[in-house]
């Protein structure tokens, strides 16, 4: 069983209902977002990250200032177990920051409980299913071992360019105008290292080699290194050995939004988390690499919806250009370029 999502944030308290509160709730949290107010910004990332790393331990507080002011205190709840059925539970791993897009701040059955309804950050942790007499995890992930996965993607950033959608993006953004690229920033490129699905190893190496494809063009457009980074929750030890290799490097989550900026490149591709509106939140970066479908309702929720904010950037602040990479390796991405006129700051 996949891993899910739980912590202090989604423990229902006796405030919770559907009711005239709840509403008021949701109408301010609107309010204050259609006025301006940040629902994300550097210092309270950081802030939170910062204090997980000095609370990590069972039943220590963080505490999170919400969109009406206010500070909230989370639990850390590390080691704690949750029975699941017959002889397996749920352990809970390290606490992690978690981000809430607009739309999950403002629907209800998303955003029951009342003590945390203005946190757009929160603390939630990964949750693994385990056997309770031999603690073993259940339904272990297959994965290369380190060799293997380097052979792997070598191969695949081969095949990737020699390809000839490759040369299609390599000839687009050379006579592409922007400024000086610093560094590259990918969010949801998958692992390279797990084998369960080769299909799905296909397109996390064909991303990642998109990452150093990146590099090589604006490295060469622009005096200076361009460095790269990357973020995947599921990311193993081999990943960041085996990336590492090639010059990207790993960093925790949400370490990565505290490196974008005006002079970076996001690439993010389907994550299972709001990259959209949070980058919009914190920079201007020169070129976007995203999907650039909008997403049914049924999905708004859960992956990485579309806001007023983003829409507002996008057409304000750059030109669309088409993405040459297959949609079976790619998804939807489209490229958006920071016009040369358009302001840098948020």
């Amino acid at each position: 069983m996949a891993d899910c999502f739980s912590g202090d944030t989604y423990r229902l308290d006796e405030t919770m209902s559907e009711d005239k509160a709840t509403a008021e709730a949701i109408s301010k949290i609107q309010w204050l977002y259609d006025s301006g107010t940040p629902l994300f910004t550097k210092e309270t990332i950081r802030d939170l990250c910062q204090q997980l790393e000095k609370f990590s331990k069972k039943g220590e507080k963080v505490s999170v200032r919400g969109l009406d002011g206010v500070a909230v205190d989370f639990e850390v709840e590390n080691g704690c177990t949750i029975d699941f059925w017959d002889d397996l539970e749920y352990i809970m791993g390290p606490a992690f920051v978690d981000f809430l897009s607009i739309q999950m701040l403002t629907t209800s059955s998303y955003n029951p409980c009342r003590r945390v309804m203005y946190c757009s950050l929160r603390v939630s942790h990964h949750m693994k299913l385990r056997n309770k007499t031999t603690k073993e995890p259940v339904d272990k992930v297959p994965t290369r071992s380190r060799e293997e996965a380097e052979e792997f993607f070598k191969t695949m950033r081969q095949e990737w360019e020699a390809s000839k959608p490759c040369k299609q993006l390599r000839s687009a953004l050379a006579s592409t105008k922007t400024c000086r690229i610093s560094k590259i920033v990918a969010f949801a490129l998958a692992s390279i290292a797990e084998s369960h699905s080769e299909r799905s190893a296909r397109r996390s190496a064909f991303q990642h080699a998109l990452v150093l494809t990146l590099q090589d063009i604006f490295s060469k457009a622009n005096p200076g290194k361009t460095v790269c980074y990357a973020q995947d929750p599921i990311y193993t030890e081999t990943d960041n050995s085996v990336l590492g290799g090639f010059g990207i490097t790993i960093l925790d989550h949400p370490r990565a939004f505290l490196e974008v900026d005006d002079s970076s490149v996001v690439v993010s591709c389907s994550p299972n988390l709001a990259v959209k509106q949070i980058v919009s939140e914190l920079a201007r970066p020169a070129v976007l690499i995203w999907d650039g479908f909008d997403l049914p309702k049924s999905e708004i929720l859960e992956t990485d919806p579309s806001s007023p904010r983003v829409k507002k950037m996008i057409h304000n602040s750059y030109d669309e250009l088409e993405f040459p990479g297959d949609v079976d390796d790619f998804g939807g991405l489209v490229i958006l370029v920071r016009r040369a006129a358009a302001s840098s700051s948020v």
